[in-house]
This record gives C-alpha cells, structure tokens and sequence, in this order.
C-alpha cells in the first residue's frame, strides 16, 4: 500500500483525528470498535499498528491418520513453531506405540513443553514456559557454548578415537536444535502478533538475524555429527583434520566476538581469512579425489562446509551491525 496524505479533522474542543485507509483496516481486519496501538518514537513520529489481543484458547488439535513417523514429527514441529501452548495429538481408536514415541522425540527435541494428560486415543502437551522470558539472545550464546565445546571434543575424537565421546557429540547436537526451534517460535510469534514485538526491548531484524545465525550454528553442528559418524580416521589424516578444525573454531570465536560486540571490521577480516582457508581445504579434497578414502574426503568436505556458514554468519554480523547503527 502507497503512501498518502489524508487531512486532520478536529472533533469536540480538544481531539483531532484522520481516518483510517479502507484496505488497511481490511487487511487487518479492523473494524468500528477494534482497537489499534499507537506510539511514538523518539523523532516524533507516530506509528499506528493493529491491535491483536492474544487469543484466550490456544490450542491445537493434532490428528492422526496412518501418517508414517517422520511426517508426524514435522507436524508437531511446525504447530509448535506456530506458537500454540497446547497440543492435542489424537488417534483412533487408541494411540499406537509408533505415535507415542514420536510426540516422546518432539519433546525431547523442543523447549518448555510437558505431556500433562495421557489417555489411551490422545495425548494433551502443555507449553510451561514463558516465550517472552526466553531472551533470543541468550538462546543464542546457549547455543554457541554448546557448539564450541562440541568443537573441541571432536578434535579430541579426531586425534585419539572415543567412542562414549562420539556418541556424546551426537547427542548434543539435538540440544542445539531444541534451541533453534525455540528461537524460531520466538521470530514467528514476533511476525504473528505485532503487540508481542512492541512490548520486546529487541528489534524483529535482530530476531531475524539472531535465528539466521542459530541456523548457520545448527549446519555446523550436523557436519560435526557427521564427522565424528566418520571415524576413527587414519591418525596422520585424522590430526591433520583435526587442525583445520582448530583453525575454524578459531574464526567462530571470532565472529561469535564480532556478533556480540557488532564489530564490523572484525567480521569482515574473518570473511577474507575464512574464505582463504576454506580455498586450501578444497585444494586438498581435490588432491584425495584420486586416490583418498571416501571417508576422508566426506570429513574434509564437512570442514569446508562449516568454513562456508562461518562466513555466512560473519556476512549477517555485517548486516546486522550496520543496521543498528543506522
């Protein structure tokens, strides 16, 4: 919708007032007696945006229909993600033992919610955290200590094989993708119901570029899952690895450091420098693909892979940093 100039009447002997455009109240379906929020900002200009109240039945009804276990889980997920606090999953005529362990994995797989009835065709899940109180932010440096830790844990993999720590680096990986989801719910909810954002001290952009970074996080994490599912690896190569990971923590650190203290020229020395490493790893997976073992060439390709999205969260440092400063 354009822009417009509308003309201010007065009413009474102290209120003035302008009409609403016809397609935006439509839009929002604003009608005679709904209510809008208005605020000012610091330049004094006035923004005016719709009102929504928060729904006072928010729940979901789940059915189960001879759906296969993935489709089951993707459900779940994207009704949890549309910010419903309570889930019914419900299946005629009795829940069978493949959905139960499902909606057990989606629990274990998200944030705040709990299974607070079971019956023998439904099971009740009820969200008992508070969204608002979970600061994206800090979701976000949860997540980054979570990866680091994953990091150097799979250097020691890589130079003297553990098999207990492997599996344990595997399973941490789910951890961060409970965060990610929380912190998607948390954008989602945002773009869902503006009276949400107004009352946040942070700016959608920075949600949006906050989840950008938690999903770049959350690609890496699955290629360190996927490296360590690769060894033991011959020990020369497997320490040789093993030091470009070193390397690549090293520009994480440094772009996490930039994220958290917007600094743009450090982001941007860690676009050139990351990208300068990844260029010799692919130099050396084009030196094994003649002779190297497929399991090398996947550890390699996994290195560069999280050489790409550290790039890729310097790159949304830069744009997020610049944004704020605007």
């Amino acid at each position: 919708m354009m822009g417009e100039y509308r003309k201010v009447q007065k009413t009474g002997n102290s209120s003035y007032i302008v009409s609403l455009p016809k397609e935006w109240c439509r839009m929002h379906n604003i009608e005679s007696g709904s209510e809008v929020y208005i605020e000012v900002d610091e330049t004094g200009r006035l923004t005016v945006n719709p009102g929504y109240r928060e729904p006072t039945k928010n729940e979901f009804v789940l059915s189960i229909e001879n759906d296969y276990p993935e489709l089951i889980f993707r459900k779940l997920i994207s009704v949890y993600l549309s910010g419903y606090d309570t889930i019914i999953v419900h299946e005629k005529p009795y829940l069978t033992e493949k959905t139960k362990s499902v909606v057990n994995k989606f629990v274990l797989n998200t944030i705040g919610l709990e299974i607070v009835e079971e019956t023998s065709d439904r099971i009740v899940l009820q969200n008992i955290s508070n969204m608002n109180e979970l600061n994206s932010e800090k979701l976000l440096r949860r997540l980054y200590h979570i990866l680091e830790n994953m990091v150097m844990d799979t250097v020691s993999v890589l130079e003297k094989y553990d098999e207990n720590l492997a599996r344990d680096i595997i399973e941490r990986d789910m951890h961060i993708d409970r965060i990610l989801y929380s912190i998607t719910k948390q954008l989602y909810m945002f773009l869902k119901h503006p009276s949400i954002a107004m009352q946040s001290d942070m700016r959608l952009k920075t949600i949006m570029d906050i989840r950008f970074a938690a999903k770049y996080m959350e690609r890496m994490g699955d290629h360190l899952v996927n490296i360590v599912s690769l060894s033991p690896l011959p020990e020369y190569l497997g320490k040789e690895i093993s030091e470009f990971l070193k390397s690549m923590k090293k520009n994480l650190d440094d772009v996490f450091y930039s994220f958290v203290n917007c600094r743009i020229d450090n982001a941007n020395s860690m676009i050139e420098d990351t990208r300068e490493k990844t260029k010799n790893i692919k130099m050396k997976m084009d030196e094994l693909k003649c002779n190297g073992s497929p399991k090398v060439i996947l550890a390699y390709e996994s290195i560069y892979r999280i050489g790409m999205y550290i790039t890729d969260f310097a790159e949304t440092v830069m744009d997020e940093c610049i944004d704020r400063n605007i």
